[in-house]
């Protein structure tokens, strides 16, 4: 009666040590499951922050453009401007220094 108690006992240590070793492997693969879904999330964080990065960099490359594309605009219209200005100055000052020649030299 004891022997079979004993038994019995034994049993039920074995049963728990099988118990105790399912429930590690489980918790090691949940632990494994769960690193790996980490790994996900942090990859999927970090290229979520190299596109934001990318469109950011596209976004002020953009304004630049159009910034210098005003400049730019602004410098050729103040060319225009410019070249207009001496074109008209052009011809009186031409008459004028004839004028100047022709009291010194055309008489």
């Amino acid at each position: 009666m004891i022997v079979g108690e004993v038994n019995q006992i034994r049993e039920i240590e074995k049963l728990k040590e099988k118990e105790l070793r399912e429930a590690q492997r489980q918790a090691n693969q949940i632990l494994l499951d769960m690193e790996k879904k980490i790994e996900l999330s942090h990859n999927q964080a970090l290229q979520d922050a190299e596109k934001k990065a990318e469109e950011t960099k596209d976004k002020r490359i953009k304004d630049a453009q159009k910034e210098v594309e005003k400049i730019l605009k602004n410098y050729q219209l103040e060319a225009e401007t410019l070249k207009n200005e001496i074109s008209q100055r052009i011809p009186r000052v031409v008459d004028s220094l004839i004028e100047k020649v022709w009291q010194e030299y055309g008489n």
